[in-house]
């Protein structure tokens, strides 16, 4: 869906094809899973590494088996922070944005 969503853009406002691959990393990275370095509270550890559920297993495991200490979140959450983004074409006015399913943002055009 994302890598559509890119090719439509592209397709749709050509003078900003060039920006085909920017959006496409940002629409893509907005809903991958992340990761945290670091505690969130006094006593967790301080190389405690903070991962969304939707990491595949074999790569948690592995991450576990290299020595890394995990804290597992559920598939989305909140604490890996809020990605928002718009744009807006220079020359047609277009608008264009995304919003963080971590959250409850909204991208609203006017």
């Amino acid at each position: 869906m994302t890598e559509r969503l890119a090719n439509w853009i592209a397709a749709t406002a050509p003078e900003l094809a060039q920006n085909r691959e920017a959006a496409a990393i940002f629409l893509k990275n907005g809903e991958a899973p992340r990761w945290l370095s670091g505690r969130f509270a006094l006593g967790e550890s301080r190389d405690l590494l903070n991962v969304e559920g939707r990491y595949p297993e074999a790569t948690l495991k592995e991450l576990e088996r290299r020595g890394h200490v995990l804290n597992r979140w559920g598939a989305w959450n909140e604490l890996a922070g809020h990605a928002h983004g718009i744009t807006i074409d220079p020359v047609t006015g277009a608008r264009w944005g995304a919003s963080d399913p971590r959250s409850d943002g909204a991208a609203i055009a006017y």
